[in-house]
Formats: structure tokens, C-alpha cells, sequence
């Protein structure tokens, strides 16, 4: 629901119908978790607009998760700027994804890396000259600036992964000016609350122009421009969306729409290309197909190919579909059309959704080795070969 904020009022779970304890168990231990580490001067910033700090994490995690807001849904709900929201979301580490199992995996592999990353970087830190770098080399010097680090180090809220206050300053200027890595990354990397890193950088006089942030960003894929554009995507789709007139084809198109934007969050774009045919196209044989979905994985050089039939009350027998799908390398998935669908796009966004989630599985298994799509996982390959083999 939306809520309208005065500057008086305070956000509360309630008022979005929101309640902690009916949340999936996973999402309670995590907001319990969360509240037990709160520090007292965190949960006194958060009590300025939030009725406690319970209410807080309930309506991030609620709006997130089980309501699977948008982050510009999130800010509508709220009646807040898009920035605060974005900021937010990656603070608490829930903006990769509003399928909360999605969402952790990416998380724990994004945290994987930095670790890795901040394990070689430590390593080349030793043996860096300083020399080659003035500006570290001048903030080593400036006694202004050593005694802000000297305090930071000796307060704690640093953590105590500093040998001391020259590694403090060798290690964020490494990774900000040299690795390009992100301040809300690094503060991931160093487990610090979201927005240390921009502070300490400043006080540390430690910049990056404009083109070497662009540049960092790109180098260490820290914006997915991809994503953020395929948000933008779906918040247009939605205002275009008119069910006055429900019939299945309508409803087949609205799915195709979301599954095309949403699918890149089932797949990490850096690993696998995938392509959504948004126009009925004839692939098998004469025959018309729904939606064709090729899904590339750049790694393992395989591909993968599904066709979707979406089959509304009058659909025909697709016997003769399934054939000529497994004949020529294809998996045929039939998604049926429900009554429901009609009038809320909100339900077939959710089977948009939940069916690129199934996708997701049913490629995972596939490059395993295992499931029921061995055989046509097999054929698929094999036809990939053989079709390479012709190009030469």
C-alpha cells in the first residue's frame, strides 16, 4: 500500500501489512540476526523514521521479498527518492535480486570474490613502492591525515584486520585508486556498515575523477547497467498494460514481456548470453512456435535452446510440436494460461518469474549432469557440434 509520509510520522510494518513473524524462516533468522548486531548508535538513526528498528528491516525484507517490489516500487511505497532506496538495499545487501534464495546465492558469490580479491590484493601491498604512487605517498606524510587514520585504527570501527594505521591507509587507497574497486564494495569486502568507506575516503583526501570511477565500474562490473535498465523496462511495461479487454493471446504477450526483462535475473550475464524471442516465429518445420529461448553459456561453449508454448483454453493438441521440438535439438515447456492472469499483472509477472527461476534449475542440472533433461541436454550438444562443424 502506499503511504503517505508527513514530517512527523514514522514508518511502521503495520502499514503496509507487513508482519516479521509470518515472514519465511529464513528471512526471520536473517532480520533477527541483523537486529541483534545493530549498534546503539544505528538503531538511534534508524528510530528517527522508523517506529523501531524491527519496523525497518520488516518493510525492506517485506517489500523486497515477499511482496517482490521493484526498487521503484520500494520508493513509491515509501514516498522516497530512488537513491535512498538503492542505497539502502545494498546496505542490507538485498538489492541482486527479489527472490530472497537468488538474492543470497548472488550475494555469497559477489562476497566470495571480494575476499579472494582482498586476499591477492593484501599480497601486493607488501611489495608495493610507494614511491611510484605521490599521492599515497604524500598522505603517508601529512600529519593531519596520519592522525585521523591513528584514530580511526585505534576506535575499532575499522575492525581489526589492520596491522596498523599505515595499513589502513595502503589498503583503501590499493583498492579504490589502483583495483578500481567500488566503496560499497569495499565495505563489503571489509564488512563495514554501507557509507564508512565514502566518509573515510574523503577524510583521507583519496579521490577517483569522474572517468576513472566510469572506468572502474566498468573494469569491475560494480553497476549492472543491465539490470537497472531492465528495471526501467518493467515499470513501462506495467503502465502500458491494459486488461479491460482480457484474452489469452494478451495475457501470452504480457508473459513473454516479463520473462524477457526478468530473466536476467536467473542468469549471471557475465557467464551466459540469453535471448527471448518477443514475435511468434516458425523454427520447427511450418510450425508456429510461442516463444523460442536460447540460453549460451560462454564458459562451457554450450548451448541451450527451449521452446515455450503458451496454451490458452482453445489450444490444440502440441503432440506433433513436442516430435519436431526433440527431433531438431529443442526442450518444449508448456506454460498454461489461468483465469486469474486476467486483469493482474502482478500474478503473471510472478509466473514470469517463477518459470525463469524453474529455467535457471533446469540449465543447472543440465551442466551437472543430471535431472530429467539428460537426453535432450545431450542431443542439444551434440547439435551445437555438429553445426559449428558445418561453419568449417
Amino acid at each position: 500500500m502506499d503511504k503517505q509520509k508527513n514530517m512527523k510520522s514514522k514508518y511502521r510494518a503495520s502499514d503496509y501489512n507487513l508482519d516479521l513473524t509470518v515472514f519465511p524462516d529464513g528471512i526471520q533468522k536473517e532480520i533477527n540476526d541483523e537486529l541483534k548486531n545493530l549498534s546503539k548508535t544505528r538503531r538511534g538513526q534508524l528510530c528517527k523514521s522508523y517506529e523501531t528498528p524491527e519496523d525497518f528491516f520488516t518493510i525492506f525484507y517485506g517489500l523486497r521479498f515477499v511482496l517482490r517490489n521493484s526498487n521503484e516500487e520500494i520508493s513509491k511505497a515509501l514516498n522516497t527518492s530512488h537513491d535512498y532506496i538503492n542505497h539502502t538495499l545494498e546496505g542490507l545487501n538485498i538489492e541482486y535480486s527479489d527472490d530472497y534464495e537468488i538474492n543470497k546465492q548472488m550475494f555469497n558469490e559477489h562476497y566470495s570474490n571480494l575476499q579472494k580479491r582482498r586476499e591477492n590484493g593484501i599480497e601486493r601491498i607488501k611489495a608495493l613502492d610507494v614511491s611510484h604512487h605521490p599521492e599515497l605517498a604524500e598522505i603517508l606524510d601529512d600529519p593531519k591525515k596520519v592522525r585521523i587514520a591513528k584514530k580511526i585504527v585505534k576506535s575499532g570501527t575499522c575492525g581489526d584486520t589492520f596491522a596498523d594505521y599505515q595499513d589502513f591507509i595502503k589498503q583503501i587507497y590499493y583498492f579504490y585508486v589502483i583495483e578500481g574497486i567500488s566503496p560499497k564494495d569495499m565495505c563489503k569486502m571489509f564488512n563495514w556498515y554501507n557509507g564508512s568507506m565514502q566518509n573515510w575516503l574523503k577524510k583521507m583526501g583519496i579521490r577517483r575523477t569522474p572517468e576513472e570511477g566510469m572506468r572502474a565500474k566498468i573494469k569491475n562490473k560494480s553497476q549492472n547497467y543491465q539490470k537497472t535498465y531492465a528495471e526501467g523496462l518493467k515499470t513501462t511495461l506495467k503502465s502500458q498494460i491494459d486488461f479491460s479487454n482480457p484474452r489469452s493471446s494478451k495475457n501470452e504477450n504480457v508473459f513473454r514481456h516479463f520473462l524477457a526483462i526478468d530473466i536476467i535475473n536467473h542468469f549471471d550475464n557475465t557467464i551466459y548470453d540469453v535471448g527471448v524471442c518477443c514475435k511468434n516465429v516458425g523454427i520447427l518445420g511450418a510450425k508456429e512456435t510461442d516463444i523460442p529461448i536460447f540460453i549460451y553459456n560462454k564458459k562451457l561453449q554450450c548451448l541451450h535452446r527451449f521452446v515455450i508454448e503458451y496454451n490458452g483454453p482453445l489450444h490444440t493438441d502440441d503432440s506433433d510440436k513436442i516430435n519436431r521440438a526433440r527431433e531438431n535439438g529443442w526442450e518444449y515447456i508448456p506454460i498454461e494460461d489461468k483465469p486469474e492472469y486476467s486483469r493482474n499483472e502482478e500474478i503473471i509477472n510472478e509466473r514470469a518469474r517463477s518459470f525463469g527461476n524453474e529455467l535457471a534449475e533446469k540449465v543447472s542440472k543440465r551442466e551437472n549432469g543430471c535431472g530429467d533433461s539428460t537426453e535432450t541436454w545431450h542431443l542439444i550438444v551434440a547439435r551445437y557440434e555438429y553445426t559449428e562443424k558445418e561453419k568449417l
